[in-house]
């Protein structure tokens, strides 16, 4: 069920043809485009500067207002079915002018345009008004001076809109908090946006619903089990029992598709890009994420021998006072792009450092570089504190529900982190330990704490045997 502009009027500016919103006054709309076509020839100020994608956030006087423009532009390398069809501005359109008409508060554009040589699309335009005080669910979340209680009535508001997009019959494939804008308020105020990649239909199943709630559930890293189960609940009307269902359907969604996005990232792991560099040290060769912070280059042979058996046998060097953790492995360049997938996807998820850097040698040892929070602990020096076990504890719970985890995962390789507001949150420094798998479904709450309790008190009696065989 795709809305259909046949009605829409359509006319020609600076060498684009728009189509224009029936709901918006045709010489205003009119005014604003010429205005904004202006404005992009004297250099308007580009927010991003995609491959394809830009947007232009544009002042057109106090009789219009501010709009932001959205451009996507396709080269020669784009096949010639994509360059053939409708294009995604005209159908983004028309999404948000069906919505709003079904009573979800959107943006509305006020028109779409298209630049074609003969039958061939090169360029689509979206002009839509920008409205002041909003930002985008992403940002918002990863304020400093968010409280728990704003992150609790944003879920709850975000489950209830998500579940009157998936009624009205809205396909989104890229379901994530940047694709919604909160109102400024004290009553948090949801808008949905950007429907690139969104389909109209008579009715969303069951299987494309799970599928949708599992890419956001992915998108929302740092998010706690209590955000989660209420936005789930909000989504199920106060239904428990309903919201229990969802739950076990988005677990098994999630790891189906944490499987998929590391199998990507896997592929795609080394390849010179926008965010990835290929980088060469010496005898090392590898690469590392744009931007990255100086490393060190020392090599091994410069450190005793005892050093390196004692980094080879914890797998983990905490740098004393850098900004970095560092992983040591053996293997392959296969085995590199996996353990850099792992990285990519525990960080994605919420549930480890970011990935900085990876390089190997013609020996097979692989180095791996994670960013490290300032206030990050491991579990070992932080492992008498009842809120640093209950947070490994949710850590172990997240990744059974991805994967599988090494049986001899020691607390030396879980970091704890405090939060803006004072919580606890658990990452994994090791990415050697996490495997992607088939996800455990039941029990797996009882299994990471009997996890935790066990590795704990294994290494507690390994320090006490070390310390009587010293003395």
């Amino acid at each position: 069920m795709e809305p259909l502009l046949s009605s829409a009027p359509a006319f020609e500016a600076a060498g684009i043809r728009w189509w224009l919103n029936p709901e918006t006054d045709p010489n205003q709309a009119r005014h604003a485009i010429e205005a904004a076509m202006r404005a992009l020839a004297e250099g308007a100020e580009n927010l991003k500067c995609g491959r394809r994608k830009q947007l232009y956030r544009l002042d057109l006087g106090e009789s219009l207002g501010e709009f932001l423009l959205k451009s996507n532009r396709y080269d020669r390398d784009v096949g010639l079915i994509r360059r053939l069809r409708r294009g995604k501005s005209r159908r983004e359109l028309a999404i948000a002018g069906e919505l709003q008409r079904r009573g979800i508060d959107t943006p509305v554009p006020i028109a779409a345009g298209e630049s074609r040589m003969g039958t061939r699309l090169c360029s689509c335009y979206l002009l839509v008004p920008f409205r002041p005080g909003t930002v985008d669910l992403e940002q918002l979340r990863s304020r400093p001076d968010g409280s728990p209680h704003q992150r609790a009535a944003q879920s709850i508001a975000l489950g209830r809109l998500v579940r009157r997009l998936h009624d009205a019959g809205l396909r989104q494939d890229d379901l994530a908090p940047n694709n919604f804008l909160v109102e400024s308020g004290s009553a948090p105020a949801l808008l949905p946006i950007d429907f690139e990649r969104a389909r109209m239909r008579w009715r969303i199943g069951v299987r494309a619903r799970s599928r949708m709630l599992a890419q956001l559930d992915g998108r929302l890293a740092g998010a706690s089990v209590a955000d989660r189960m209420r936005f789930l609940l909000a989504y199920a009307d106060s239904d428990r029992r309903l919201a229990r269902r969802w739950w076990s359907r988005l677990v098994r969604a999630s790891a189906a598709q944490a499987a998929r996005e590391h199998a990507r990232i896997r592929r795609n792991a080394g390849n010179e890009g926008r965010r990835v560099e290929r980088i060469r040290w010496g005898s090392w060769q590898g690469w590392a994420r744009r931007g990255a912070p100086e490393l060190d280059h020392a090599e091994d042979d410069t450190r005793s021998p005892e050093a390196g058996a004692v980094s080879d046998t914890l797998g983990l060097l905490v740098e004393a006072d850098g900004p970095l953790w560092r992983c040591t492995s053996n293997g392959s360049e296969r085995v590199a792009k996996r353990l850099w997938a792992n990285a990519e996807l525990l960080w994605m998820r919420g549930l480890g450092p970011r990935p900085v850097a990876i390089v190997r040698r013609s020996d097979d040892r692989i180095r791996l570089w994670l960013a490290r929070d300032a206030t990050a602990q491991t579990l070992l020096e932080d492992c008498e504190s009842r809120g640093a076990r209950a947070a490994a504890v949710v850590l172990i719970d997240c990744l059974l529900a991805l994967g599988r985890v090494d049986p001899w995962l020691s607390p030396r390789k879980i970091a704890v982190v405090r939060r803006a507001d004072g919580s606890l949150r658990a990452e994994l420094n090791d990415p050697a330990a996490f495997h992607c798998a088939r996800a455990i479904v039941r029990g797996r709450r009882a299994r990471a704490r009997r996890f935790i309790e066990h590795r704990l008190y294994d290494t507690e009696q390994l320090v006490e045997t070390v310390r009587d065989s010293a003395v």
